[in-house]
């Protein structure tokens, strides 16, 4: 898990622009949907984002892109094609 302190720069048109806290090795804002920030948080107001893996949603993602594959090769002979 990581942890980065961001302050929120700008709240604009549903966008949100992240600056980087004085203690956050990264040095470029982010903008992200507004509408992902947690409630109440106005401009000047600082966060912890915290990005973390999330393997059971990493395998539901694959499988569904294993099976709509298949089903788009299910009818596929494996021949020759022509435009």
């Amino acid at each position: 898990m990581s942890d980065s302190h961001w302050i929120i720069d700008q709240i604009d048109a549903g966008w949100a622009t992240l600056s980087p806290a004085p203690n956050n090795p990264v040095t470029e804002a982010w903008t992200l949907p507004a509408q992902l920030l947690p409630e109440g948080l106005k401009e000047g107001d600082a966060l912890t984002l915290t990005l973390s893996p999330a393997p059971e949603v990493s395998a539901s993602l694959k499988a569904e892109v294993e099976a709509q594959l298949s089903s788009l090769s299910a009818d596929d002979d494996g021949g020759d094609f022509s435009i």
